[in-house]
């Protein structure tokens, strides 16, 4: 069955210069990015700064590395820099966000590290990260294992956590608009007090026949398990898929069972477990 037709997905990457986010341009570039997509390449620099940087750090490197790589692309690319000054009190990270809302991106992708590179605590995420897990308004891809699609000869394998609530059936959309032809979708669900499976899957299934992509996509149902949360449940699975490997996990940030009170700010549980406590790259509806 036909599907509807391909949707233009315009990717921001937020380019620092480290390798983390050197590696989160490269999967974007030669990994995701389809003849229809759009690219920008969004740079935050300070002057004072920039003398104390190394060279591939360097505001005009970067111009200049990914204009040249971009240059067959026309208006499909575009290259954002915006300079902090110093009278004003902003940070970069706000002005990273500002900057996918005024390029009107549909995916925000971000290195799990900085310039500083990774953390002693693996689970600590760059500030950066941190500040757009939870205040982007724009959908954010997390990249901490970054392959090509030479190392993917097979296609991505593409995961989707839903639970029945908006976001998560948002998400499973998302995977339907970014797969590409040899590509796998991964449905996850699992069995909550609260939550219809039934319900659930046919909610999966109506928008997976609707959007072409059924026959390519496996449905998994985990049982819950009496003093298991779900997140670590969901979380075990994840890693579990050492043969068939995920290459992007995809989640709502606030699932169907979410109960802090500040839901503006809050970072769902099983989006947190898979954000900071697996090695997955993660794409999230904030």
């Amino acid at each position: 069955m036909e599907g509807k037709p391909e949707a233009t997905i315009k990717y921001m990457v937020c380019h620092d210069g480290s390798q983390s986010s050197a590696d989160a341009y490269q999967f974007v570039k030669f990994g995701l990015l389809r003849n229809t997509d759009e690219l920008v390449v969004a740079h935050v620099w300070s002057r004072a700064k920039e003398e104390y940087l190394d060279f591939k750090m360097k505001r005009d490197y970067i111009h200049n590395t990914v204009e040249a790589e971009c240059s067959g692309m026309g208006k499909r690319f575009v290259f954002h820099d915006e300079e902090m000054l110093p009278n004003k009190p902003v940070t970069a990270k706000s002005m990273l966000n500002d900057i996918a809302e005024t390029e009107k991106a549909s995916i925000c992708v971000v290195g799990f590290h900085g310039r500083k590179g990774p953390k002693a605590d693996p689970t600590v995420m760059g500030s950066a990260v941190q500040y757009l897990s939870t205040e982007s308004k724009t959908p954010v891809l997390i990249m901490k294992d970054p392959k090509t699609r030479e190392q993917r000869p097979d296609g991505y394998r593409l995961a989707a956590c839903v639970d029945g609530s908006r976001k998560s059936l948002l998400a499973l959309s998302m995977i339907c608009d970014i797969r590409q032809p040899n590509d796998k979708i991964c449905v996850i669900t699992c069995a909550q007090k609260n939550i219809d499976v039934a319900l659930v899957k046919e909610k999966v299934e109506k928008l997976l026949t609707e959007r072409g992509c059924f026959e390519h996509a496996e449905i998994n149902v985990l049982e819950s398990e009496f003093g298991v949360k779900t997140a670590e449940i969901i979380k075990r699975f994840l890693i579990s898929q050492t043969e068939k490997y995920i290459d992007i996990v995809l989640v709502g940030n606030q699932g169907a069972d979410f109960s802090h009170s500040d839901h503006s700010r809050y970072l769902g549980s099983v989006a947190d477990a898979i954000i900071r406590h697996t090695k997955l790259n993660a794409l999230f509806i904030p």
